[in-house]
């Protein structure tokens, strides 16, 4: 139940407003699995899954906190 904010490029922002214009659903959220929203389960497994195939062990937090770091080193301030 957190708010977290995601800096995006002006190229991301308008590819993803273009995205958006296409969805037909009523969904909120912007990413849906096969069955609709994407869970954190879900999210886990698709994690699992691929670092599985590339026999490395990792976490979506893993992901996200890398992410985060690499992101701030790049754009200090």
């Amino acid at each position: 139940e957190k708010y977290r904010v995601v800096p995006l490029v002006k190229e991301a922002r308008a590819s993803l407003s273009a995205y958006l214009a296409t969805r037909t659903d009523n969904f909120q959220e912007l990413i849906l699995g096969q069955r609709g929203p994407l869970t954190d389960a879900g999210a886990y497994e698709i994690v699992k899954k691929h670092a599985g195939l590339a026999r490395i062990e990792c976490h979506p937090h893993t992901l996200r906190h890398t992410f985060a770091t690499l992101y701030l080193r790049q754009n200090p301030g």
